[in-house]
């Protein structure tokens, strides 16, 4: 099994042994809950200037703890890789900061990490995170593989099973504290953190849902200053 947030960074290494570049973005299936392959940012040409980043298959490489190995000596990049997979890297989705909802409609945080088979790349579990300060209280949630349906509207859909999954972590669980007391605390000192950090909800390539995704989070920030701001002057 894997993790996208220990993917993230790893080089690349041809069976020559050469870096063709690191992971910038673990992507996902346009629909479905799997990842199908990785972004990779490569070096500079004579270090100065930028070179597009390549869209490398899952099934083209080998995941290590260090690095990932490619299969072949040629890899399957590109038109080719979009030729066999049946779609363009524009397509696929970066569920890392994605917004999650639940058939039912409700909000259930955004994804904090995706655990995925290295394999065939079928997500296992996805960690739910409600915020920084929630997650230092309570916890983050992780939801079973099975209860993931996958991309649909913007949001990253999972089943309504958050009220019996476990919090894991969290200041709450070490001091034997009920997660409902702690989460009210976190709720009420939240407008006086800083939680706004870079966004990364966004899809591979500048597509119409990927100015969506990252225009609802955009809302969110400036939703919490606001509230900052409202709870200041009151």
């Amino acid at each position: 099994m894997a993790r996208v947030r220990a993917v993230g960074g790893l080089r690349l290494v041809t069976t020559r042994g050469k870096s063709r570049g690191s992971v910038e973005y673990t992507l996902f299936h346009p629909r479905e809950p799997r990842v199908v392959g990785f972004q990779i940012v490569r070096p500079r040409f004579l270090y100065l200037i930028d070179r597009r980043p390549l869209f490398v298959p899952l099934s083209e490489v080998r995941l290590g703890t260090e690095r990932l190995d490619a299969r072949n000596d040629r890899l399957a990049t590109g038109g080719k890789a979009a030729r066999r997979l049946g779609f363009g890297w524009e397509s696929t989705i970066i569920w890392e900061g994605m917004p999650v909802r639940t058939l039912s409609g409700n909000s259930a945080g955004a994804v904090w990490d995706v655990q995925f088979d290295d394999a065939e790349g079928n997500v296992t579990a996805v960690v739910l995170s409600e915020g920084m300060t929630a997650d230092m209280a309570v916890g983050r949630r992780t939801i079973e593989g099975r209860h993931v349906r996958g991309f649909r509207d913007d949001a990253i859909i999972i089943e309504d099973v958050v009220d019996g999954t476990q919090l894991s972590g969290g200041t709450a669980a070490v001091a034997g504290r009920s997660a409902a007391v702690a989460k009210k605390a976190a709720t009420d000192t939240a407008i006086k953190a800083v939680a706004a950090g870079k966004a990364t909800a966004k899809m591979a390539g500048e597509t119409e849902i990927g100015r969506k995704a990252l225009g609802a989070w955009k809302g969110l920030v400036r939703g919490v200053k606001d509230a900052m701001k409202e709870h200041e002057e009151s």
